[in-house]
């Protein structure tokens, strides 16, 4: 087998596939309807959209030895060749066609005796690129061959086929997910058991091997979810009378039993040695599980129609003697010639041939944005023409609506009014045609014009018509005046675009009908903003008070919407207008203030509407002090909210208004700012002041220590006697050592006298008056009550332990 590619690598498309909907047969009319003001009879189409279908097909390929050996049942071996074919089709068809994500999962199971372990399992033949498929195509076309495995054991097989589907994952493509079985083989069952015990002729054994098998397949494969298809190739119209008569009772008849339980649409199918039969019959296959079908041709003419994005011809032929020859016309008459996948020397055409491949007797073409004329297939010995089959597809570009794209936003600085927006606005419905890579089609327009009259109509139910013409610059097909937008709200529209077929005999249909609408939600008559109160704040202080008790005063700004009128009017000669007459639904509109030399907004203040009938149009902002706080010029803009909406997406955010005013701030918060910091610290001194005063007072300050001695006269502890308070206690942990010596458990001293009299380091004056209390042996004991002590006097506590006052001043 030979490939040769052209211009890509790898790019084809699966046989049977019609890209979307702008093809047509001649056998059909559909009439457009009153909506276009004319009965026009189009062409109707092959079929929908490719949403294709789903499946799960496993082959299983005879090699036994009599399909291998000399005088074999397949000596061109097109089984295999078939198979190949099928496997680069229904890639193709995946990769290049189907509109949706789709899983198409392909097993080979070469068997005879035994299974080939050199197998295909189940492939996903989903590539997402052509490059992958190509490396997919390499990995997997290599593997099926012709071989040798002796005998024929169906059995072995299907076995192999059920163990495949059990192990298979589910399909993330369950929906109409089909499954499928095809055997080709060429005779009756012959397992190793039969061969070895000499039966596999015995027509008993043969019939009783079929009986088994049937009840295995039924068992296996349920009949109301499989297809089965038995293809069978051999000598049959070689056979004797009586050995046709016995291959039919132990194969033909025992397949068409098992295969009519399977669903509508399987069956036996027999075949002689012709090497066009299996391909040809594999594609009915692919056509009843795809439900996608092609056109089939042989020699003669073939209609090539304008805006089609390829076309794929695949020739089946049953002879080398003579091969297929492709003339490619355009209308005028000029021509090229393809023999062989190779354009012949004095082409007349700049033909984009895209793909070629060969594989046995098979041929595939592809040709890119194909010539619209009258092509001819033939062959140099027309006599072959009578058994060469031909496949021919016509995949249709697709259209695509370039605009609007989105809302038809207002720009108050063009003129607008009337019926429609100026020319110069993009407010057209446009369309171009390209394939399904987005890459536009050539130019068709002077030769095939598309004929598409657009029927809109208006919220209020007034009828506008308009055509499409082409424009040569952008090339796209556009609507001959802009879309009406003289109502709010939102327009209706239907178009369907047709271009005579290149026999001139009806019209295709290049532009499938489409029904869509747009909204008019802004106004259709000029308008403009105007500042009500340019000087409020503006000139003024932007504070009041002193220091951290300055408040910075907030912007208030009042704007105006006013009718346009003439251009030379000074915003008070123009007339204000209520929001409600130019916009649907509630206004929505943001102030954004900018510093002079900026467009970055700092901060965004809505518009509120705060008009009535009586004062219409009035808008109110507040702007926060602190955002236009320092001493700078700042810029006002009026911003037209974005919309959204379910067919057009989000309107673009329209400036409708720029600089509509600048404020000047005339003097800095800075000097209020520091003086508030600067307050702020001698507060805050002040506070430490009068802190650190606070504790002084309040801390206490020695006025004395009382001595506790030992009855050795050594001292074993002193508490300071200090304090402003008239009394103290002391307990606990407060007493120190002293605990550990004498069982004392309070002691309480009181002041006598004033504050000044007992800070006074003369002598005489009174002291202190003190108590001591302890435990002994349980009881509560009172060594000292209420007892003056002076400076240096000194009482007994007990046990030969005492206490003495030393006195002290401030």
């Amino acid at each position: 087998m030979s490939r040769i590619y052209r211009l890509m690598p790898l790019i084809i498309l699966a046989a049977g596939i019609i890209l979307k909907v702008t093809l047509f047969e001649i056998d059909h009319a559909k009439s457009l309807g009153q909506a276009f003001g004319t009965e026009i009879e189009i062409q109707t189409p092959l079929r929908g959209d490719n949403v294709c279908t789903p499946f799960d097909i496993v082959f299983l390929v005879d090699q036994s030895g009599s399909m291998s050996r000399d005088e074999a049942n397949d000596p061109d071996d097109q089984r295999i060749a078939a198979i190949q074919w099928v496997i680069r089709n229904v890639g193709f068809q995946n990769l290049f066609v189907c509109d949706n994500d789709t899983n198409f999962r392909l097993a080979v199971v070469p068997f005879g005796g035994t299974i080939d372990p050199d197998h295909i399992p189940f492939e996903n033949l989903n590539p997402s690129n052509a490059n992958e498929w190509d490396v997919q195509l390499a990995s997997l076309l290599p593997i099926i061959e012709p071989k040798n495995l002796f005998e024929t054991d169906f059995k072995i097989a299907f076995d192999k086929a059920e163990e495949m589907f059990e192990l298979l994952p589910q399909s993330s493509s369950t929906q109409n997910l089909k499954k499928a079985i095809v055997v080709i083989t060429d005779g009756a069952a012959c397992s190793s058991d039969m061969e070895q015990e000499g039966r596999c002729g015995s027509g008993d054994s043969v019939r009783n091997y079929m009986s088994e098998l049937e009840d295995q397949i039924t068992l296996d494969f349920d009949p109301e979810e499989f297809y089965l298809w038995v293809v069978g190739i051999n000598r049959y119209d070689e056979l004797s009378v009586e050995e046709q008569k016995w291959y039919e009772e132990a194969a033909i008849i025992p397949w068409e039993k098992i295969t009519q339980q399977y669903l509508e649409g399987s069956g036996y199918v027999q075949l002689g040695k012709g090497p066009n039969q299996i391909p040809v019959t594999f594609v009915s296959i692919l056509e009843e599980l795809s439900e996608l079908e092609g056109d089939d041709r042989s020699c003669g003419p073939v209609a090539v129609n304008p805006y089609l994005e390829r076309v794929q011809l695949n020739f089946f032929r049953n002879t080398q003697e003579s091969p297929v020859e492709i003339q490619i016309a355009d209308r005028e008459q000029n021509k090229s010639i393809f023999i062989d996948g190779v354009e012949q020397p004095g082409g007349q055409l700049n033909v984009d041939f895209e793909y070629y491949a060969d594989g046995l007797l098979n041929e595939t073409y592809i040709f890119h944005h194909p010539e619209p004329g009258i092509w001819n297939i033939t062959m140099p010995d027309p006599s072959f023409c009578e058994e060469l089959r031909a496949q021919f597809f016509q995949i249709a570009a697709t259209p695509e609506k370039i605009g609007p794209t989105g809302g038809l936003p207002q720009y108050p600085d063009k003129d607008v009014t009337g019926l429609d927006y100026e020319q110069a606005d993009p407010y057209y419905l446009e369309y171009r045609i390209v394939d399904r890579f987005g890459e536009p089609l050539p130019d068709y327009g002077n030769v095939f014009p598309i004929d598409a009259p657009v029927a809109i109509t208006s919220p209020s139910g007034v009828q506008h018509s308009r055509n499409f013409v082409y424009d040569n610059s952008s090339g796209y097909w556009r609507t001959d005046d802009p879309l009406p937008t003289s109502e709010l709200g939102r327009y209706s529209f239907k178009l369907v675009g047709i271009t005579a077929n290149t026999e001139q005999t009806g019209d295709i249909i290049v532009i499938p009908e489409q029904e869509g609408f747009y909204d008019i939600s802004q106004a259709v008559s000029r308008f403009t903003w105007a500042i009500e109160t340019p000087a409020n704040n503006t000139r003024s202080q932007i504070w009041d008070g002193f220091a951290c008790w300055t408040s910075s005063n907030d912007v208030e700004v009042e704007i105006l919407l006013l009718d346009y009128g003439a251009p030379d009017l000074s915003p008070s000669q123009r007339t204000p207008i209520e929001p409600n007459g130019i916009l649907i639904g509630d206004p929505s509109f943001t102030l954004n203030i900018l510093l002079r030399d900026s467009n970055s907004p700092i901060h965004q203040s809505d518009l509120v509407y705060v008009g009535n009938v009586n004062d219409p149009g009035r808008f109110r902002a507040v702007i926060p002090g602190e955002i236009m706080s320092q001493q700078e010029e700042y810029k006002l803009h009026v911003i037209r909210n974005a919309e959204v909406s379910s067919q057009w997406g989000e309107r673009g955010i329209v400036a409708d208004v720029t600089d509509v005013v600048t404020i000047f701030r005339s003097e800095s918060f800075a000097t209020s700012q520091a003086m508030c910091m600067i307050t702020q610290i001698s507060i805050g001194l002040l506070i430490v002041i009068a802190i650190i005063v606070f504790l002084y007072l309040i801390t206490g300050k020695p006025r004395g220590f009382l001595h506790f001695i030992d009855p050795n006269s050594s001292e074993i502890g002193q508490i300071s006697v200090t304090g402003n308070l008239r009394w103290t206690t002391l307990s606990g942990n407060r007493l120190g050592a002293i605990a550990a010596y004498i069982p004392v458990t309070k002691i309480q001293i009181w002041r006598e006298g004033s504050t000044r009299d007992h800070n006074s380091p003369e002598d005489g004056v009174p002291s202190i008056r003190l108590s001591i209390h302890g435990q002994s042996e349980g009881e509560k004991e009172t060594y000292l009550e209420n007892e003056v002590i002076r400076d240096q006097e000194a009482f007994h506590i007990i046990d030969g332990y005492y206490v003495r006052y030393t006195r002290r001043g401030i």
